[in-house]
């Protein structure tokens, strides 16, 4: 069940729209899954160090955790940009022509 509804919205895209689309969805969706494990490393990272510092400071606490979000934040929104601009050209590379 979990393949089957990891995969729905390919399913239904394969009956709306033409093959080729469906693979450049495909491929795209692979490489911005692939992606989150650059922010999973930056929160695992910061992680031991801002609990921490909720047992000795809380104002410090709170506002490593906003820089940390903020982080976050800005690192998806730079990547966002990124797969929006060179999404083509990176499938192309990757998958090649096909």
């Amino acid at each position: 069940m979990i393949g089957i509804y990891s995969k729905a919205d390919t399913i239904i895209l394969e009956k709306l729209i033409d093959d080729t689309n469906v693979g450049y969805y495909a491929a795209a969706t692979t490489i911005c899954n692939a992606w989150p494990i650059i922010l999973q490393a930056i929160i695992d990272s910061a992680s031991p160090i801002i609990i921490e510092l909720r047992n000795v400071d809380v104002e410090g606490y709170k506002k490593r955790l906003r820089q940390l979000f903020a982080t976050i934040f800005y690192v998806s929104v730079f990547v966002g940009i990124v797969i929006l601009l060179f999404s083509r050209y990176a499938i192309g590379l990757i998958y090649g022509p096909e």
